[in-house]
């Protein structure tokens, strides 16, 4: 739960300002965010309820208005494929 609730503040945090920093601090900020979208969507179906907006957040990241690096892109699409195979979501979500 520590580590989601740290990717819901990073989730946050980017949301509000996804290119205000420097690009090397941008870079490490986005090689722990993608850390950590893949280990909570590694471990999202022990936690069903507690990751049940996760899908839609994900979304949201690659819906919004460019927001998102390439790495980060990869990251989240690779990781709703994996949520797709381990029948956490389905393939219309």
């Amino acid at each position: 739960m520590t580590q989601y609730n740290h990717y819901l503040s990073l989730l946050r945090l980017h949301s509000l300002t996804p290119t205000s920093s420097t690009q090397n601090s941008k870079d490490k900020d986005d090689e722990l965010f993608s850390d950590l979208i893949t280990f909570i969507c590694q471990v999202a179906q022990c936690y069903p309820e507690e990751t049940k907006e996760l899908p839609a957040q994900l979304k949201g990241l690659l819906m919004g208005a460019g927001a998102v690096t390439g790495e980060i892109r990869r990251t989240i699409i690779r990781n709703l494929v994996m949520l797709r195979n381990k029948d956490v979501i389905d393939s219309i979500e």
